[in-house]
């Protein structure tokens, strides 16, 4: 495992998952990586890369990738990625998601089931299905 997949693993990718824009208990963001920030969260789903959300934020896209980096500790893709399963899990666990593992996986914004399967077990250490099928059970 390489040091970026262990950081998001642990608390370090709670934080930046969970991080808002603004959020002074984080980090003091760049403008740009704060305005990045908030894009992803408004809309996960879009196909957000370094250079298109550069482009929308008016930076270059090495500036972005530098300024994420050095605020956040992570790489553009990384943020991206986390916000995405964030966003998967807090559904899958309230027990009250009705869309199977690939349509969510579509809107969280992975080109695939399997992408997003393999990503949510890394992260969470279980399959999406797990998480799921525990919610579940405990709701009931």
């Amino acid at each position: 495992m390489d040091q970026a997949t262990s950081e998001l693993n642990g608390s370090r990718a709670d934080r930046v998952a969970t991080a808002r824009p603004g959020n002074a208990g984080v980090l003091p963001f760049a403008r740009a990586v704060n305005e990045a920030m908030r894009h992803v969260q408004d809309d996960h789903g879009k196909p957000w890369d370094a250079d298109r959300l550069a482009s929308a934020v008016g930076v270059t896209g090495p500036t972005l990738r530098k300024n994420f980096k050095a605020s956040l500790g992570v790489t553009v893709t990384e943020y991206v990625s986390a916000v995405r399963l964030e966003w998967a899990h807090e559904r899958l666990s309230s027990g009250r998601e009705y869309r199977s593992i690939a349509d969510l996986a579509i809107a969280a914004g992975f080109r695939s089931s399997t992408m997003f399967t393999r990503a949510y077990l890394r992260r969470f250490g279980e399959a999406p299905s797990r998480t799921r099928a525990l919610s579940v059970r405990v709701m009931t």
